[in-house]
C-alpha cells in the first residue's frame, strides 16, 4: 500500500481516484483478488479510524477486486442467478430455498437449520441459535458466540413464509420449536444439513458444473457466505455493517446498529439479483 500510494501521501490526499489506482496497480502486477482485497481492506481500516478521529471529513469510495469475475470458493452473480433460477435443477424446495437465503444473507448452514418460526420477524431474523448435528440438538449460541440481527427483504420473507406454511407440523408444534427448514419425519429436528450440501452439488451438476469443476473452484455450501459478502461490499454497503450482517463482528448486534439507510440498501442488494 505504501509502495504504491507513496509514504509521503497524507490521509487527506487519498481520494477514490487513489484507491482505484491502488487496486488497478496491484491487478496489473498479477496479484490475486484475495491479496488485493487484503491490501484494500487495510487502507479502509486506516481511513475509518481517520474519519472517527476527524482527521478526514469522509471516507472516499473504496475500489476492490471483484465485479463479475469469479473468485475461488464462490460463484459469480450470473452463475448464482442461473443456478437459483432453475427450479428443476433442485431435488426439492427446501434445498433450493436454503441456498437462496444463504446467498442473499450470508447465513451459515447451521444458522439456517437452527432457525425457528419465533425468530422470524417481518423485517429481520434473530440469528442466535444453531443446530449442532454431532450432539443432535439446538445450541443456544452462534459460531461466533454472539447473537445478531439480520435484516431481510420482502423476497426472503416470502420464502420463509412459504416454508412455514408448507411444514407438516404447522399446527402441532409451537413456533418456538417449529423449524423453518423442517425434517420430513421428525418434528423435533431440522432438515439434514448434509442433504442441503448434496442438494447444492446436485443442482450444480444439473446446470453443467461437473464434480471435478466444482472441487477445482472450491465451491461448497459455505461459499454462499463469500458470495453474499461480495455482493454487499461491491454494492457499497459499509464494511462494518457487512461484518455485522455476516457475523464477523465480535460485539452483540441489535437493530440500532444499522442506520436506516443501511437497512434499505441491504434489502435492495438482497433483491438486486
Amino acid at each position: 500500500m505504501l509502495r504504491i500510494l507513496g509514504e509521503e501521501m497524507l490521509l487527506t490526499e487519498i481520494t477514490r481516484r487513489e484507491t482505484r489506482r491502488l487496486r488497478d496497480t496491484l491487478f496489473q502486477e498479477g496479484k490475486a483478488a484475495t491479496t488485493i482485497n487484503h491490501v484494500i481492506n487495510t487502507l479502509s481500516v486506516i481511513l475509518q479510524a481517520a474519519e472517527e478521529d476527524e482527521i478526514i471529513q469522509a471516507i472516499p469510495r473504496i475500489y476492490r477486486a471483484g465485479g463479475g469475475s469469479k473468485k475461488r470458493g464462490s460463484l459469480t452473480r450470473e452463475e448464482a442467478q442461473s443456478l437459483l433460477g432453475t427450479p428443476e435443477a433442485w431435488r426439492n424446495d427446501l434445498e433450493r430455498i436454503a441456498s437462496e437465503i444463504a446467498a442473499r444473507t450470508g447465513l451459515r448452514r447451521s444458522e439456517l437449520l437452527g432457525l425457528t418460526a419465533d425468530r422470524c420477524h417481518r423485517d429481520y431474523i434473530d440469528v442466535s441459535r444453531v443446530w449442532e448435528p454431532v450432539s443432535w440438538k439446538l445450541k443456544e449460541t452462534t459460531k461466533g458466540g454472539e447473537a445478531r440481527i439480520v435484516p431481510i427483504s420482502r423476497r426472503i420473507r416470502s420464502l420463509i413464509v412459504y416454508l412455514l406454511r408448507s411444514s407438516p407440523y404447522r399446527w402441532e408444534i409451537p413456533p418456538g420449536s417449529r423449524y423453518v427448514f423442517y425434517h420430513g419425519t421428525n418434528p423435533h429436528a431440522p432438515y439434514d444439513g448434509r442433504e442441503l450440501t448434496r442438494g447444492l452439488y446436485h443442482a450444480l451438476e444439473h446446470v453443467g458444473m461437473s464434480e471435478e469443476q466444482r472441487q477445482a473452484a472450491g465451491i461448497t455450501f459455505h461459499s454462499w457466505r463469500h458470495f453474499a459478502n461480495s455482493q454487499m461490499i461491491e454494492a457499497g454497503i459499509p464494511e462494518a455493517t457487512v461484518r455485522a450482517l455476516i457475523g464477523h463482528q465480535s460485539q452483540a448486534m441489535t437493530m440500532n446498529y444499522y442506520h436506516a439507510q443501511d437497512l434499505a440498501r441491504i434489502a435492495a442488494v438482497q433483491d438486486d439479483w
